[in-house]
């Protein structure tokens, strides 16, 4: 019988607005993707329109929208009066632009778990172009890597705290466009902690930025303290806008 060969599938890539981008010649490490911890927290939902439908839905619970002002809501409950897409406090997701929603204004404090070996938080407060900015902290160890999400909320500070193996690792930061997140359009920033020491810091530089803290010798004992790249240039050509 004649030999049979496999079709192969088209794979359909994410659109996404083009960028020309220089190769890189050398191999990257097999990326793990990691997450920081969910919180426990209820997502937003829009269940109705300021007391519409009338079914029993009002008052509010947590996190449900829309609502006008407090009596719309539970108990103890507020209306969080926001902007378009602004995060609300106690809930997790974007709901509805331009919907307001229920939140306990004084919600009970978790007791915080302790991280064992390696408590890194990364702070980035974005500048007027968020999209253009991502970063990457690597384990020089064994060659995992965390990303985060991109970046849609302009002039926010995004606080993203992980508990890691002890090991050495290398924070570099991006900026697409090449001009940094501060001073030219919004006056953004990053801070990179671990163990509650400041190993990275910054906001004004080109293309990326890299910092290398930590060892992969290290056990226990303090954090060694970090050695950081120059600042390199951009190594892609400015975003082509629409």
């Amino acid at each position: 019988s004649p030999t049979q060969f496999p079709t192969d599938v088209p794979t359909t890539s994410p659109t996404k607005a083009p960028v020309i981008a220089t190769p890189d010649p050398t191999t990257s490490p097999s990326k793990t993707p990691s997450t920081p911890p969910t919180a426990a927290f209820p997502p937003l939902v829009y269940v109705g329109d300021n007391g519409s439908p009338g079914d029993g839905t009002f008052p509010l619970g947590k996190c449900q929208g829309d609502c006008d002002d407090d009596d719309d809501c539970e108990g103890v409950l507020e209306c969080f009066q926001r902007g378009e897409f602004e995060p609300v406090p106690g809930c997790t997701g974007t709901g509805t632009g331009g919907r307001d929603y229920c939140y306990d204004p004084n919600p009970p404090t978790p007791s915080p778990t302790p991280c064992p070996d390696m408590e890194i938080v990364v702070n980035i407060v974005t500048d007027n172009y968020p999209e253009e900015t991502s970063w990457i902290l690597t384990n020089n160890c064994d060659g995992s890597e965390i990303t985060p999400d991109e970046y849609v909320e302009k002039e926010f500070s995004h606080v993203q705290p992980y508990c890691l193996p002890l090991g050495e690792y290398t924070f570099v930061i991006e900026d697409t466009y090449g001009d940094g997140i501060c001073c030219g359009y919004g006056r953004g920033s990053y801070e990179v902690t671990s163990n509650g020491v400041s190993v990275a810091s910054g906001g004004e530089f080109d293309g990326t930025e890299a910092s290398t803290f930590g060892s992969c010798s290290a056990t226990s004992g303090p954090t060694a303290s970090p050695t950081k790249g120059p600042t390199a240039g951009p190594s892609k050509a400015p975003s082509q806008g629409p």
